[in-house]
């Protein structure tokens, strides 16, 4: 949320006038409720098409921020072979226009650094984007084996996106050493350029209601594949959720340093 007090505050440092205003990939007029996603995906239809060679998609009561249900597009197995691996591209002429941009703004005054990661450490929720909540509660009763091949897919498929955004010289994991863990001024002569040296947030909070045995099935071995590889022991398992019978399995995962659960 974009308060007066912050604008004030990017007024002050910038010299000039500072309005809130919605980032977007395109040029196209940006709603601020547009991602479509699961929880911890905030892509539109567009980009998610673009990655995975097919939309995420929702039916919504009313209009943004109302109550809204995934809609599948992940039903059967040919949906599931239209399915692709997303590939890290730079645009180097646009993200050059946009550093630009950004240091016309702030000026000196703040050093502009490039996010760089469209896909999140949660297959979980990008499964449920793609087959939306109740087919993924029933499928894991009726349908196990598809939901472990989709699950193994995305899995893989994220590991091998942020391997090529390390090769391509897209990772800064300084800007990882922020976010909802405690602030760590980055050692001397680290290389932030490296998915080993930053935090990495993994999560599966639309899978509270699966029982610690299907948790233990179905979600912990792909999140344990991810940790092995994302980061060298700054994992960060963040849930909303109550996770108190899962514990003991979470805390499995390699390289865990920050275990984050509701106080419900």
């Amino acid at each position: 949320m974009i308060t007066s007090q912050m604008t004030k505050f990017w007024s002050r440092l910038s010299g000039n006038p500072v309005r809130p205003v919605a980032g977007s990939s395109d040029d196209a007029d940006t709603d601020v409720d547009a991602g479509v996603g699961g929880d911890f995906e905030r892509l539109d239809s567009k980009q998610a098409a673009r990655l995975w060679g097919l939309e995420f998609k929702q039916r919504r009561s009313g209009g943004p921020g109302n109550a809204y249900a995934g809609e599948p597009t992940v039903t059967n197995e040919a949906d599931f072979k239209k399915l692709i691996r997303p590939r890290y591209v730079i645009d180097d002429d646009a993200t050059n226009e946009r550093i630009e941009k950004a240091k016309d703004l702030v000026g000196k005054k703040l050093p502009v650094k490039i996010r760089t990661d469209e896909i999140s450490y949660a297959p979980t929720e990008t499964m449920i984007s793609l087959m939306g909540m109740e087919a993924v509660l029933f499928g894991v009763y009726d349908r196990p084996d598809f939901i472990h091949r989709i699950m193994e897919f995305i899995t893989d498929a994220t590991i091998e996106y942020h391997l090529e955004r390390e090769a391509a010289g897209g990772v800064d994991s300084e800007q990882t050493w922020g976010y909802r863990m405690p602030y760590e001024e980055v050692p001397e002569g680290v290389d932030t350029k490296t998915l080993a040296t930053g935090w990495a947030t993994i999560a599966a909070q639309s899978m509270c209601g699966l029982s610690p045995a299907m948790y233990e099935e179905f979600v912990q071995p792909y999140h344990e594949r991810m940790a092995k590889v994302i980061s060298d022991n700054r994992i960060y398992y963040h849930g909303c959720e109550d996770l108190t019978k899962k514990i003991p399995i979470i805390r499995q995962l390699p390289n865990l340093r920050r275990f984050h659960i509701s106080p419900w």
